[in-house]
């Protein structure tokens, strides 16, 4: 067999063997990565019946998002600039998904904190009433909420954990919490988010941007 003949030969063996066994490796890997990650969720409280206007003057139900994914956050003032950061980032991670939305509780009811939250998502630039929303609740609705969500909490001095953002999914089911001040926590909810989000043809990969603005 001629030194040609042999190179074509081999090449052909390469397209119909090397190739699906790239292919499938590929496959598996992939698999086997979405299937960790979906293992790091699972079912550890719910949201409750709840039906909220925003001080954006939108009225938000729990029945409206029931099919929804959405990343929550209470607070017992109007949030750290941690926090909003965080929201702003993620937000600018799924602008363009209209199943995706932010809710922010807030457990004082003044006007000056009205104001104070009006003023951080302008900054922020999560002035878009489609997916960010915030609200003013008193302080037994959102004790109410950290409970039922599985947030830690006191009767009375309302110690919840205002570092944590909680992602629920598959009818308010919460199943997992991130600490917006770690970086790696961040990067594990935008995967979390992103393998929960229905396929669409225009769908492309999902990677997490850094804040230049730091």
């Amino acid at each position: 067999m001629s030194t040609k003949k042999l190179f074509q030969l081999l090449a052909l063996l390469a397209m119909l063997v090397g190739f699906p066994l790239i292919s499938w490796y590929y496959l598996k890997t992939g698999l086997d990565y979405r299937m960790e990650k979906m293992g790091e969720l699972a079912d550890r409280g719910q949201l409750p019946d709840f039906q909220y206007e925003a001080l954006s003057g939108n009225a938000l139900s729990s029945q409206l998002l029931a099919n929804q994914l959405l990343v929550g956050y209470l607070s017992n003032g109007a949030g750290s600039d941690a926090s909003m950061k965080a929201f702003k980032r993620l937000h600018q991670q799924f602008d363009e998904r209209n199943e995706v939305f932010f809710l922010h509780f807030c457990s004082d009811t003044s006007l000056a904190t009205a104001q104070q939250l009006l003023q951080s998502a302008q900054v922020n630039q999560l002035a878009d009433t489609s997916q960010w929303f915030q609200f003013q609740l008193s302080t037994s609705e959102v004790g109410h909420l950290a409970k039922a969500v599985g947030l830690p909490y006191a009767d009375y001095d309302m110690s919840i954990d205002q570092n944590t953002l909680f992602f629920l999914a598959d009818s308010l089911q919460v199943r997992a919490y991130y600490d917006f001040t770690k970086e790696e926590d961040l990067k594990r909810l935008v995967e979390h988010i992103a393998l929960n989000l229905p396929v669409q043809k225009s769908r492309q990969e999902l990677i997490f941007k850094r804040d230049k603005e730091k």
